[in-house]
């Protein structure tokens, strides 16, 4: 689920009158105190700047960092010859640098505060955080995945799982504690197609089409609306890394069925049918159901691993398959590994396949 507050003012472009404020001290303090001001214009840009380049890495601050850049060089450059034609120089002890340091250097100090959205030099409130946990206007609950990196897929695993590669999930993202239920797809649209009816199983025989469909019928409701939520589903490598929830593949305990019953409904345990949600031990991130019960679909189309690292990777644009991923009750323990990768048509349905929500 998409519900992350934008910090707009980092990605706005500064005002040219903030723009050029710096630009006019230099020039002022240059003009008093000749050439060795304009040096020190030029000493500080590096310093100065690649240290605030440093403490805000946002492109809005690159960017405005390389344009003073250039500006001040420009400028140290009109005042060395203006300085040159005054005939005017540094006193000996060095107290007009100083001063033009100091001058520039609390210049710096107050644009960056403006730019962090705060006027006189103090530390912008951070914004608040965000809950962990999250209910619905439909009571479905949703538990936050903090962003970061991991090693997607298994050098162990089946042929398109081995091409191993570092993911990096770049922001946080709420995700559905338990698979979507039959009770939240009456509350929704009325649309049940399960074998399986009652209101705590998850909702099953839903192509991926239906999926997506369930998904914009949910944000359209206008409690989600008003509450600025909008659903769909999860990425591959986000279900992949909310699966794991920091652990490392371990293919002893993967494709053990003894290992897997507490966790896991499959062959061996599920006796021919989905269960209630909720019911095995959550993962480590609080996440039920993560492998067995249902197939779970992905919004990806299904394609080869990329060779190299990647960064929020959606999949291709097209395809002929959608991804499924976590195994299902009709299947054994090595099909509910955590870098398994399933893959259907989306118009595929069964009692094997529901989904979950981001």
């Amino acid at each position: 689920m998409d519900r992350l507050p934008q910090a707009a003012r980092r990605e706005e472009p500064m005002p040219p009158s903030r723009r050029t404020a710096l630009l006019i001290v230099a020039s002022a303090l240059a003009l008093m105190a000749g050439s060795g001001a304009a040096v020190v214009v030029g000493r500080l840009t590096d310093a100065a700047w690649s240290s605030l380049h440093a403490e805000r890495t946002t492109e809005a601050v690159g960017q405005l960092a390389r344009e003073r850049r250039e500006r001040y060089a420009e400028l140290a450059g009109v005042k060395r010859e203006q300085a040159a034609v005054a005939g005017s120089a540094v006193d000996g002890d060095g107290s007009v640098w100083r001063q033009a340091e100091d001058a520039l250097l609390a210049a710096i100090q107050r644009e960056k505060a403006a730019l962090a959205g705060s006027e006189d030099g103090q530390a912008p409130p951070e914004s608040p955080a965000l809950p962990r946990e999250l209910v619905n206007s439909l009571g479905m609950r949703f538990v936050l995945i903090s962003a970061g990196s991991f090693e997607m897929g298994s050098r162990g695993g089946l042929q398109d799982e081995q091409v191993t590669h570092q993911v990096t999930i770049s922001r946080p993202f709420y995700v559905g504690v338990h698979e979507v239920t039959n009770a939240d797809g009456k509350a929704v649209d009325g649309f049940v197609p399960s074998r399986w009816k009652d209101d705590s199983l998850p909702l099953e025989s839903v192509t991926w089409d239906e999926a997506a469909a369930f998904c914009d019928a949910l944000s359209s409701l206008p409690a989600e609306q008003a509450a600025g939520r909008v659903y769909r589903l999860p990425t591959e490598a986000e279900w992949e890394y909310a699966c794991r929830a920091g652990s490392a593949v371990s293919p002893s305990v993967d494709n053990d069925d003894a290992l897997l019953r507490d966790v896991a409904w499959d062959d061996h345990n599920a006796q021919g049918q989905t269960h209630p949600v909720g019911q095995t031990q959550p993962n480590a991130w609080g996440l039920y159901d993560m492998r067995g019960n249902v197939w779970e679909w992905c919004s990806d189309w299904y394609a080869a691993y990329p060779a190299g690292s990647v960064r929020d990777p959606h999949g291709p644009s097209t395809g002929a398959f959608r991804v499924c991923r976590g195994g299902s009750w009709a299947y054994p323990a090595r099909f509910h590994r955590p870098t398994l990768r399933g893959w259907r048509k989306p118009t595929a349905r069964g009692a094997s396949f529901g989904f979950r929500l981001v």
